[in-house]
């Protein structure tokens, strides 16, 4: 796979997640040309004063690097917009937790077969 600048700058926010968000991790993602993956682990006992559940604190750490990416597409005058909305699963055991990092692992290799597959930039 082979990033674009903004890609580029989406997986720096990625890896950098626990420096502006201390109670989350992210032990696996990857950037694709047009959607992320990512499992993202949220320890609420890190930080307490967080009183939120750990759905909300997501949405909290999704919507920060949505946020720091958006400005730099427009610092860089880069067309970019996000979908509203992003798809959450709470993985409840490590079966499904395996499943789950083995899709994120092989997304790549099956992205010219995905539903949103598109051979333009």
């Amino acid at each position: 796979m082979h990033l674009s600048p903004i890609g580029k700058f989406c997986q720096q926010q990625w890896e950098k997640v626990t420096e502006h968000y201390p109670y989350a991790t992210v032990p696996l993602f990857v950037v694709m040309p047009n959607h992320i993956h990512a499992i993202v682990s949220i320890n609420q006992e890190t930080e307490p004063a967080v009183q939120k559940t750990a759905r909300e604190t997501l949405a909290i750490v999704v919507g920060g690097v949505k946020r720091s990416v958006s400005s730099f597409a427009r610092e860089h005058k880069i067309e970019f917009g996000w979908q509203s909305r992003y798809y959450d699963r709470i993985i409840r055991n490590r079966g499904e937790g395996n499943n789950i990092a083995n899709y994120i692992e092989n997304n790549v290799a099956r992205w010219d077969s995905d539903e949103y597959y598109s051979k333009e930039p």
